[in-house]
């Protein structure tokens, strides 16, 4: 308080003159205003948005301009006020916070050079290893950056990709496409999404899926395009191949219905498994359904003559025998679901062996050659030798089955009944020499009708 007394207020330098102590007045005035409203300012911009770079220097240049203000409004004090400690004091702390900003500042600089080497350097390491190719181009599409990615995918060198160079690896088929639609998204600006090819001067060729959007700067202008390139080569190797294979399984499936059609039935036998495919077509050839009959080698073991087994059996031995060399091939009589007999020429061939020779797949047809069997049987013996067979078969079945209900019923008597069998008897064997001597009955016949 006694130094107060000591001192002259700052108005004695000026020596109280109302203009010149006015001008300090007003100017001290405004720069305190001024130093808030920054203050105030920069405080409320570091509120609102916490992601603000240097957050923590902004509060300390807000601090900083707050003293400044704090020692013009002392400065209009001291006008009438001689409290120079306080003002001294201002000033210090002021002082202290001006030097402490900048040592501060530039220790943050420091670590924010440091942290965007780091940042560039994990987007180098980013675009180096990203499994897509990236490119950026100018406002009118010339192509001006291409990670190494990008280079890999369309087989060409960074160099030779910028401006319009990337366009020469595109695949002929698709380089007229490709730059209509380009260009057509440049002029409207529009994002532009295709699917489309490059080719290595090896000849490769690479599918690729191609995209870019419009880049804007701060000011809301459009500076150029960022893209990407995606090899999708692999999924469309895989689609041409689902595509094939249902191509495949299509053609297929037409091809057994063509032979269940035409040769009426064919099967597949996996011999290892003994596994063995039966066509409906092979099955409706003896009166079955296809549920009916189980696909099994048993099947058709079990509907062949008994007969005729042996022989297929040896047919086919011998055709594993010489590794297909002997064909495969029998007429063989198989028994119909209502008892008639169904003549078949049955033909097959092994197509898949084993390291040690062994058959593993064979695949074959039945076609049923009952009407040529018959024709041929016709073309063997006269019309009327087989009409005349065929009434004396009904005959022998009619008088067998006679004495079967005389017998049962209690007709006949024991003699009577050996008489009638012996001429079941007699009658089977007029069969049995017809069909071992047929030119003696045919001249017989034919002698017959000649006195008629």
């Amino acid at each position: 308080m006694l130094d107060i007394l000591l001192f002259i207020p700052q108005g004695n330098c000026y020596l109280w003159k109302p203009s010149l102590v006015g001008l300090h007045l007003i100017s001290d005035a405004l720069i305190s205003i001024a130093y808030y409203s920054i203050s105030f300012t920069m405080f409320s911009l570091v509120q609102k948005h916490k992601n603000v770079p240097f957050g923590p220097i902004f509060l300390l240049f807000t601090v900083f301009i707050v003293f400044y203000g704090i020692t013009h409004l002392i400065s209009i004090w001291t006008l009438w006020h001689p409290n120079y400690w306080l003002f001294g004091i201002i000033k210090a702390l002021t002082a202290g916070i001006s030097v402490y900003t900048p040592l501060q500042f530039i220790t943050e600089y420091k670590q924010a050079e440091i942290n965007l080497r780091e940042s560039e350097q994990r987007y180098t390491t980013l675009l180096a290893v990203v499994p897509v190719g990236i490119f950026r181009t100018d406002a009118v599409g010339n192509c001006n950056y291409v990670n190494d990615r990008y280079c890999q995918i369309a087989g060409l060198t960074s160099e030779a990709a910028m401006g319009e160079g990337w366009q020469q690896k595109l695949h002929p088929d698709d380089h007229d496409k490709i730059v209509a639609e380009w260009s057509q998204s440049i002029q409207k600006n529009c994002p532009f999404q295709l699917e489309y090819r490059f080719r290595h001067p090896d000849g490769t060729v690479i599918w690729v899926y191609g995209q870019f959007v419009a880049e804007w700067d701060t000011n809301g202008q459009m500076v150029g395009y960022v893209g990407t390139i995606t090899d999708i080569s692999a999924q469309k190797q895989a689609e041409a191949e689902r595509q094939l294979a249902e191509k495949f399984r299509l053609e297929l499936k037409l091809l057994e219905e063509l032979f269940d059609t035409a040769l009426a039935g064919y099967w597949d036998w996996d011999l290892p498994n003994y596994q063995e495919y039966l066509s409906p077509g092979f099955k409706r050839m003896f009166g079955y359904e296809d549920d009916e009959l189980p696909n099994s080698p048993d099947t058709w073991q079990k509907l062949i003559f008994s007969e005729d087994l042996p022989l297929v059996l040896d047919c086919f031995d011998g055709h594993i025998r010489s590794r297909g060399e002997i064909p495969f091939y029998n007429e063989v009589r198989y028994r119909h679901k209502n008892g008639s007999t169904v003549w078949v020429l049955c033909s097959g061939q092994v197509i898949e062996w084993n390291a040690a020779g062994e058959p593993i797949r064979m695949i074959g047809f039945h076609i049923d050659i009952s009407d040529h069997k018959r024709a041929e049987e016709k073309r063997r013996y006269p019309a009327a030798f087989v009409s005349k067979l065929s009434d004396v078969e009904s005959e022998a079945a009619e008088t067998q089955t006679w004495i079967e209900i005389a017998l049962r019923c209690n007709y006949l008597s024991t003699e009577e009944a050996s008489y009638l069998d012996s001429r079941c008897e007699e009658v089977l064997g007029q069969i049995i020499a017809m069909i071992n001597h047929p030119e003696k009955w045919t001249i017989r016949a034919n002698s017959s009708i000649s006195r008629s």
